[in-house]
This record gives structure tokens, sequence and C-alpha cells, in this order.
């Protein structure tokens, strides 16, 4: 994708956010060429912010620094309400895409790093961690950044596709939770189609590159 898809972005901004969002969300970034345009870089700003928090747990050994790094997050976010931002180039990247976030997005923002922080090594005696609740958090806020408004109907989808996603599910309870909430429009498809490739590679469905491009150039601009 060439770095003009992106306004509001610097060239070097949108290659660096690129490859971390890539780490977490593959397919999300895969669909973001479907997305409109004007609200494109702040779809690849908040992927790559949950690709990086959503990677917290699996690289900290100890609870407690991985705790700093979400106190972190969360000093980042409330510097970034003030027009300032850390020289982080997820950070910054939030930064330049702030102003077009709604204010249900930045909440969002703030509320998946609470959500995000469970997954660290749960205290004695704690509730086994969901490791699908992250995303479960995520695709919702995801979906506001790329929709102007979302129904509480939809957002009960959207949270358990998300959380599919992240776990092994059956093709059918995926096709299932699409159906739901189809009819697509073309700010939301992308979102939701992007995840449905991402819950069929999770459950052993796997396309080619080419395969999830064909993919999603049919259904969202064919329609089938």
């Amino acid at each position: 994708m060439h770095p003009k898809h992106f306004p509001g972005l610097r060239a070097d901004q949108t290659e660096l956010l690129l490859s971390i969002a890539k780490t977490g969300y593959p397919e999300q970034v895969l669909a973001l060429p479907y997305w409109e345009t004007e609200r494109r870089a702040s779809g690849l700003a908040v992927l790559a912010f949950g690709a990086e928090l959503k990677a917290i747990p699996a690289k900290v050994t100890d609870p407690v620094l991985g705790a700093v790094r979400f106190a972190f997050w969360r000093e980042a976010l409330e510097e970034i309400e003030q027009g300032r931002a850390r020289a982080h180039p997820v950070a910054q990247g939030l930064l330049a895409v702030h102003s077009p976030l709604t204010i249900e997005g930045r909440a969002g923002l703030s509320a998946f790093v609470d959500c995000a922080e469970r997954a660290l090594l749960p205290a004695e005696g704690d509730a086994p961690f969901d490791l699908g609740e992250p995303d479960f958090s995520f695709l919702p806020l995801l979906a506001s950044v790329s929709c102007a408004t979302l129904t509480s109907e939809q957002r009960s989808m959207l949270a358990q596709l998300g959380k599919a996603a992240r776990q092994p599910e059956t093709p059918a309870r995926i096709r299932q939770l699409v159906s739901g909430l189809r009819p697509l429009t073309t700010s939301l498809a992308p979102v939701v189609l992007a995840s449905q490739l991402a819950a069929e590679r999770r459950s052993g469905q796997i396309r080619s590159q080419l395969g999830r491009k064909w993919f999603l150039f049919r259904q969202i601009l064919l329609g089938q």
C-alpha cells in the first residue's frame, strides 16, 4: 500500500505503523485499502495501538513489568489528549489522527488498555483470563473508528465476532455471527470481513494471500 492512502500520516509513520499492526491484525491491515479514505489513517493507528498492547503479556515474564508498560500507555493517552505524544511510533500516530477520532473512540482506547492488561498472569485465586477478551473489546472499538454510528445490537455482535476471531471456532459459528451483521455497509464491511478471515485462520482454514485478497474484493466490492 502506498503511503498516500493514509492522509494525515507521514510516509515513515505509515511504514512503522503498518509493521506493528500486521503483528496483531494482519487481516485487518489487508482490508485497510477498502476503508473510506478519510478514516483509513485513524484505522491504521488504532490497529497498531491494539497490536502493541495485545503483545505486552507475551513479551514480559513478570506481571509487574507488564503493569508498568500498561501504565505507560495510560499516561501516553492522557498526553495525547493534551496535544503531545511520547517518542513512540504508535503514540505519534495516534496524535496525528487524534482530531478525527470521536469522543467514543478515544474512550475506547483507554478501555482497551484495561482489558488488555487483564491478560497478564492472574494473581493466585483469580479466575483464569479469557485470552479472547481483548479482541472482544477491540473489534467494536475499531468499528467505531470505521463507521459514523453503530447500534447496540451491532456492538454486541461485533464483540462476539472479535472474541471468536481470537479463539478456535467452527466455521458455522463464524458465518452465523457475520450473517447477523448483514447487510454490511461499505464502512463496516472491511472490519467485519477481515475479522472473519482471522477467525478462519485460527480455526485452521488457511487461505493464501491472493485468496484472502480475492475474498475481500469479492465480498466488499462485488457484494457477494
